[in-house]
């Protein structure tokens, strides 16, 4: 019919085809509502609420147009998002925007606008967060923050809120604290903080076994002082005042070295002396060198560089001028050198 002076289109098989305004087909009415126009022979799809709810391509909903944006298709009845720019730009899951799609891979969402970054195999491989050279925050592995990659190494996760370190060639190489490299952790032992480059050493049971130079065992710090290395498995002894004070053999302290020489070893806190050619050159009493022990015995002091000769069963025997024996004191007096044999004498 026509109403108000427009074609109000035929009727094929009972049902209304729709009118025809400004020579367009404007579509049926299905149910009493507009189905929409055909343009160019494609169905333009009906309007709901005012709304124009898009066309059919292949049979497939394509969603409506907003604000002249395509809002994209619905797909098993979900939202598949927009287009924008030719991209598309993702589905939107319980309210959230999921991300677009970039050559295929799922970009990730968006959370309070910042980009929750990709899903790669299945892993969220974390945000991406300005500020940090753009770079990838890292995936989260079991709700745990896996750290950055930073010029392309991993540089580990944070854990309660403390960064632990990269991992280089598959080995943690430990947490900063307060900015400091607190060095690897090799068989589950901390191997201790790398300070100016040098290599700390690691810490067992709570102590610092302190540093590794040249390849060589430095020794630990105990109560802030220096114990020395430990060469061929033994504990060459602390530095004090800058000084080698010797190793410790069998638990004994065995002296320092000066000029290297050996000084001995010091015996209830008194300096046992130092040993030349093998020899035990006996101990320093009083400032005074008391002499070396020849096969046990003592051969007594030198006095202004002269041999004061041994003392023999608590008597001292006297020097030797020339190679003579002077005899002993007895009684503060000087005995006189033997001559000779005692028969001689009595002769």
């Amino acid at each position: 019919p026509t109403v108000s002076g427009s074609d109000q289109g035929p009727t094929v098989s009972g049902s209304d085809q729709g009118p025809t305004v400004s020579g367009s087909d404007q579509g049926p009415t299905v149910s009493g509502s507009d189905q929409g126009p055909t343009v160019s022979g494609s169905d333009q799809g009906p309007t709901v609420s005012g709304s124009d709810q898009g066309p059919t391509v292949s049979g497939s909903d394509q969603g409506p147009t907003v604000s002249g944006s395509d809002q994209g298709p619905t797909v098993s009845g979900s939202d598949q998002g927009p287009t924008v720019s030719g991209s598309d730009q993702g589905p939107t899951v319980s309210g959230s925007d999921q991300g677009p799609t970039v050559s295929g891979s799922d970009q990730g969402p968006t959370v309070s606008g910042s980009d929750q970054g990709p899903t790669v195999s299945g892993s969220d491989q974390g945000p991406t967060v300005s500020g940090i050279s753009g770079s990838d925050q890292g995936p989260t592995v079991s709700g745990s923050d896996q750290g950055p990659t930073v010029s392309g190494s991993d540089q580990g996760p944070t854990v309660s809120g403390s960064d632990q370190g990269p991992t280089v060639s598959g080995s943690d190489q430990g947490p900063t604290v307060s900015g400091s490299d607190q060095g690897p952790t090799v068989s589950g032992s901390d191997q201790g903080p790398t300070v100016s480059g040098s290599d700390q050493g690691p810490t067992v049971s709570g102590s610092d076994q302190g540093p590794t130079v040249s390849g060589s065992d430095q020794g630990p710090t105990v109560s802030g002082s220096d114990q020395g290395p430990t060469v061929s498995g033994s504990d060459q002894g602390p530095t004090v005042s800058g000084s080698d004070q010797g190793p410790t053999v069998s638990g004994s302290d065995q002296g320092p070295t000066v000029s290297g020489s050996d000084q001995g070893p010091t015996v209830s806190g008194s300096d046992q002396g130092p040993t030349v050619s093998g020899s035990d050159q006996g101990p320093t009493v009083s400032g005074s060198d008391q002499g070396p022990t020849v096969s046990g015995s003592d051969q007594g002091p030198t006095v202004s560089g002269s041999d004061q000769g041994p003392t023999v069963s608590g008597s001292d025997q006297g020097p030797t001028v020339s190679g003579s024996d002077q005899g002993p004191t007895v009684s503060g007096s000087d005995q006189g050198p033997t001559v000779g044999s005692e028969e001689s004498l009595c002769n």
